[in-house]
């Protein structure tokens, strides 16, 4: 019984360490499509400022100085882009360290919890065969006494 204790106990702390793990998955994911939505804004933005800026050049209403200005902006929103990319690329390569991490503890449970079934069975096997001795033992020496052999 105290083996399993001790592979309860370990089981318990891996299936919560598995959960943890899921946990902080589930939040990074969250995180990951909240970027990836700013990155989809941004980058609607950086195409509409630029249609628009080329439509404007076109019909020749911007001076040199306004063109100047206009590129800055596309080029400061081009950075945030690329910025923003660099971001969830890291996260994505943490979500995938947090995933590798999960899947372990998640095979590392499911190992201790079969060893856990077995191991119980084998108690109970023995427990079993613990009784049945016991009352074989008693049903001889009912016989023996009923027939007062010593």
């Amino acid at each position: 019984m105290k083996k399993f204790k001790q592979l309860s106990t370990a089981s318990h702390i891996k299936e919560a360490v598995e959960k943890k793990k899921a946990q902080e998955i589930a939040v990074l994911l969250t995180q990951k499509k909240a970027m990836d939505a700013q990155l989809k804004e941004l980058v609607n933005y950086c195409e509409e400022f630029a249609r628009k800026n080329t439509l404007a050049q076109l019909n020749g209403g911007m001076g040199i100085t306004e063109l100047q200005i206009q590129r800055a902006f596309l080029n400061r929103v081009s950075a945030a882009i690329e910025y923003q990319n660099k971001q969830i690329s890291q996260l994505m390569q943490k979500i995938d360290q947090l995933v590798s991490e999960w899947q372990r503890a998640h095979i590392d449970q499911k190992a201790l919890h079969k060893m856990l079934l077995l191991l119980q069975k084998e108690e109970e096997q023995s427990e079993d065969r613990q009784v049945q001795n016991e009352s074989d033992d008693r049903a001889i020496q009912q016989f023996l006494e009923k027939h007062q052999i010593s």
